[in-house]
């Protein structure tokens, strides 16, 4: 089973073995690739889990079901997966959204992020 992981910060490749995560080999991407390999790389995936950035965006385009997690930015903006598979989770904050492009120092230790629970992204993941 192959299950690769594109972050902001990290493009990520895990292949596991038949008995799930046990035997993970990574391998690391970052500033390897040229938009049409992310592409490729993306297309292959089952599914991509996060936050709201570039590789969210190329993995709609692509047609991988993707898991983002919002924290800062929101839905009401309208740059959102909604393909039919596609869930965004985020939280009810007062304070959100706080930044179009996350340029601000939140005031509440990223309460936003922080409030999205791994079961949450899991359940996520087990509905796509």
């Amino acid at each position: 089973m192959k299950s690769p992981g594109l972050s902001s910060g990290k493009a990520t490749f895990r292949r596991y073995g038949a008995s799930g995560g046990g035997n993970a080999t990574r391998h690391d991407f970052t500033n390897c690739t040229d938009l049409r390999q992310s592409c490729a790389l993306l297309a292959s995936c089952r599914a991509l889990v996060t936050g709201d950035s570039g590789p969210m965006h190329l993995a709609c385009g692509v047609g991988t079901p993707v898991v983002a997690l919002f924290g800062p930015t929101t839905r009401t903006w309208g740059f959102y997966p909604e393909g039919p598979k596609d869930v965004v989770l985020e939280c009810d904050l007062p304070c959100r959204p706080c930044s179009l492009h996350g340029g601000k120092t939140c005031q509440r230790n990223l309460e936003c992020m922080s409030n999205i629970s791994p079961e949450d992204v899991l359940q996520a993941l087990v509905r796509i």
